[in-house]
């Protein structure tokens, strides 16, 4: 946002600067007793400092929080895009770096669906933190445990070393650009993407080895082609879009989780989240093992379990004392 609405500002003033200069090269003609203006760099600027606002622009938007725009960027609302960070506290303080505002737009709507906590937001957003009236389940706080992704990407796209893995793993990759990936989902093969980019195919069979074996190289710290923070969903089920979907661009939430089989730690994304089965506490973990009459309570093999049973809370969530 920021970035669009300086290229716009910096768009206005250049056409602003050159209607300036137009206006004084008419002005200079050798017909009103003038010399002609000769377009010099100390001409340039003092006529851009003159009829340029680019700093004040992008002062006003940041103190403010509203966009004067006039082809309004394709945004839904014009202000409240900033919040005054106030000092009333510490705690007040910090809680506006870790807020997450859906927007003032939807605070005019009738219905309630865009303040629900969703699924794939646990563990992500404090369902605890966030006030009372207009701005409810709209103003929303990251868990503590919750981390941006800020990594640059590269030019390419490409995390050096990730294709070789995916490869030497069985997938078959595009090799060329002309290559036609229309049926590389279909059959018995499934799709491969990286970052939305399709990367290849593999056998629906081997969709869940591929996967699996792309978690453990992702915990190991020694395998540099397959960061960290990689998000990988496989997907096997009917109803959705089967394939392995790979993440590792910049602007995503992670958070941590503790690994049974290694008992390392692992990065995991709201979408792979969901394809994972993660236990709350030690007894989720012990009453999966056990079998119950009531049908309802079905054993569970979970993969993964949380640092601390708070997680899902915010920083200042957190603090308030458990009553249990």
């Amino acid at each position: 946002l920021f970035g669009a609405l300086l290229k716009e500002v910096l768009q206005s003033s250049l056409l602003r600067l050159e209607g300036a200069l137009a206006k004084k090269s008419r002005q200079a003609q050798v017909g009103k007793g003038r010399a002609p203006t000769v377009l010099s760099a100390e001409l340039i600027r003092n006529t851009f400092m003159g009829v340029c606002d680019v700093t004040k622009r992008m002062e006003s938007f940041l103190a403010t929080g509203n966009i004067t725009s006039r082809s309004g960027l394709d945004l839904q609302q014009t202000t409240g895009f900033t919040v005054v960070a106030d000092k009333l506290n510490a705690y007040r303080y910090l809680s506006h770096f870790r807020a997450v505002h859906r927007g003032s737009f939807f605070q005019e709507m009738k219905t309630t669906s865009v303040r629900k906590l969703l699924p794939e937001t646990w563990g992500f957003l404090c369902p605890v933190h966030t006030p009372d009236g207009t701005p409810c389940g709209l103003l929303n706080h990251l868990a503590a445990p919750c981390q941006p992704v800020v990594r640059i990407a590269s030019p390419e796209g490409v995390i050096p070393g990730l294709e070789e893995e995916l490869a030497s793993l069985g997938v078959q990759l595009v090799r060329s650009s002309k290559t036609s990936t229309a049926n590389y989902g279909a059959g018995e093969n499934a799709y491969v993407t990286l970052d939305g980019r399709v990367l290849g195919k593999v056998a629906r069979s081997r969709l869940e080895a591929v996967a699996e074996e792309l978690r453990r190289l992702k915990i190991d710290k020694d395998c540099p082609g397959v960061p960290a923070d990689l998000e990988i969903v496989a997907c096997q089920t009917p109803a959705s879009f089967e394939g392995l979907w790979l993440f590792t661009g910049p602007c995503r939430m992670v958070r941590p989780v503790r690994d049974l089989a290694t008992g390392n730690e692992e990065l995991v994304g709201p979408m792979e989240q969901v394809f994972l089965k993660i236990a709350a506490t030690r007894e989720d973990l012990e009453a999966s093992t056990k079998t119950s009459s009531v049908p309802e309570n079905i054993p569970m093999k979970y993969t993964h379990i949380e640092l601390s049973p708070i997680s899902m809370l915010s920083v200042i969530a957190g603090l308030t004392r458990s009553l249990t």
